[in-house]
């Protein structure tokens, strides 16, 4: 017998099972994409559930034909709801590696439907660009040619590309070749030091790409260079010092040695070197040399050295007479000043001319020259002494500088500070007599008490 119903308007149709559109069956797939890409490590998950208005039991993922569980989840768990009867599964993936891809199946029977229904996704996992065994600092000797090496890793394999400012040819350039193995310098020069970019992309899929740059640094290595070939000329006195200092450039940085030029590097004795220092900044030295034996005035060399090569730079020193000593005469003394004309030396010292003074001053009654008072003035005819005493009698010395260093001094002269006159001799001495009154006065209360 057929079954039937009334249909408006009025008309006779028959009853048949729903029917659903074209596009499900039944399920539905949250997000709905029939493929998805994935990097590894991320977390994500898909919803399978039953289409409002429909009934469905048995709802279930499988993966390889074997159904998804906790067991053999392989970083992949289900969440149902509701847990009884539930009408959506949870498909949770959490840290996803490359294992984890394949076609993954939600089932279920759903109600008016003669079979069993699926819906299906078919998920990719790739390695994103890692640069984590790449090399961010490479050397190249100069000179040779050298491959630096971009060694990128990801899955699929990401191709890469290089860059110095703009994109570098893969092939047809003079300078670089790129290849497999990464990009070869021709003929490394120092101009080639700097910055490359290694580019990497990478095809995810079939309409998504991943890009990435990083920043690789290229240190050219070269033997040591000095950018003044030629010989310095220094000056010292027998029994004086000399200082000399060193700095050449190069790659790996430059260590370095002192010595004598016979003809070839002999080292200097360590008992003929007060001292060595050395600046903070490590690409440079100091020698400071005590010139006791005139058998010491001659080509010094300093030699700079690296793992590429040697430099060395003569150093020339040339003896001269110590700086005389200055002819100075007193000017009218004051209270508290003396004025000193200085005249330069009758000597003067060869090519190296006076460049100031040193004046030792001494109370000459209770004064011992090993507390005397040291003051250094630029060259000039006169200079003046302040803050003296009054009434006061001085020892004097005085001795030439030049760019070698301090002579030896003149002769002692002595010269007296005028005595305070006027209404301030008559203040000191009020201050004096006040002074002597407050003693007595504290004198008295110490014996009264």
């Amino acid at each position: 017998m057929h079954e039937s119903t009334f249909g408006w308007p009025g008309r006779l149709v028959s009853a048949q099972p729903t029917k659903l559109p074209s596009h499900h069956n039944g399920l539905e797939l949250q997000p709905s994409q029939a493929k998805r890409t994935e990097e590894q490590g991320r977390g994500f998950v898909v919803t399978c559930r039953i289409a409002d208005g429909m009934k469905g039991s048995n709802l279930r993922w499988t993966q390889g034909g074997q159904e998804i569980n906790a067991a053999n989840g392989k970083r992949i768990s289900l969440s149902k709801r509701p847990s009884d009867k539930p009408t959506s599964i949870v498909l949770i993936f959490d840290n996803v590696t490359t294992e984890n891809a394949g076609v993954y199946t939600c089932s279920a029977n759903i109600e008016g439907q003669p079979e069993e229904v699926h819906r299906t996704f078919d998920l990719s996992v790739y390695s994103g660009i890692n640069y984590d065994n790449v090399k961010l600092s490479q050397s190249a000797d100069i000179g040779s040619d050298y491959v630096m090496t971009c060694n990128v890793e990801g899955e699929p394999k990401p191709m890469v590309s290089w860059r110095r400012g703009t994109p570098i040819p893969s092939n047809g350039h003079e300078k670089f070749k790129v290849h497999a193995e990464g990009l070869t310098i021709r003929n490394v020069s120092r101009a080639d030091e700097g910055q490359y970019d290694c580019d990497a992309t990478q095809m995810v899929g079939d309409s998504t790409s991943n890009f990435k740059r990083k920043a690789i640094s290229l240190v050219v290595n070269y033997p040591p260079e000095f950018q003044d070939k030629n010989a310095e000329i220094h000056y010292s006195f027998l029994g004086g010092e000399v200082n000399l200092t060193c700095q050449a450039e190069g790659e790996p940085q430059p260590e370095y040695d002192w010595g004598y030029y016979d003809g070839s590097f002999v080292d200097i004795p360590l008992t003929e070197l007060k001292n060595r220092e050395d600046f903070s900044d490590p690409s440079r030295t100091q020698l400071v040399k005590n010139m006791s034996d005139a058998s010491q005035f001659r080509e010094l060399v300093c030699r700079a050295r690296n793992q590429l090569g040697t430099a060395e730079k003569i150093y020339r020193v040339i003896e001269v007479d110590q700086p005389a000593p200055p002819n100075f005469t007193f000017g009218k003394p004051s209270s508290h000043q003396i004025r000193i004309h200085v005249n330069p030396p009758e000597k003067q010292d060869g090519p190296l001319p006076t460049t100031g003074y040193r004046a030792v001053i001494r109370p000459k009654h209770f004064g011992a020259w090993e507390n005397a008072t040291v003051i250094d003035f630029q060259n000039g005819t006169v200079h003046i002494l302040d803050s003296l005493f009054h009434n006061t009698e001085y020892d004097i010395k005085l001795a030439s500088r030049n760019p070698v260093g301090l002579g030896q001094f003149s002769d002692v002269r002595t010269i007296t500070t005028s005595a305070v006159s006027g209404a301030g001799a008559q203040s000191l001495t009020s201050f004096t007599a006040l002074c002597i009154l407050l003693a007595g006065i504290l004198l008295t209360t110490g014996v009264s008490s």
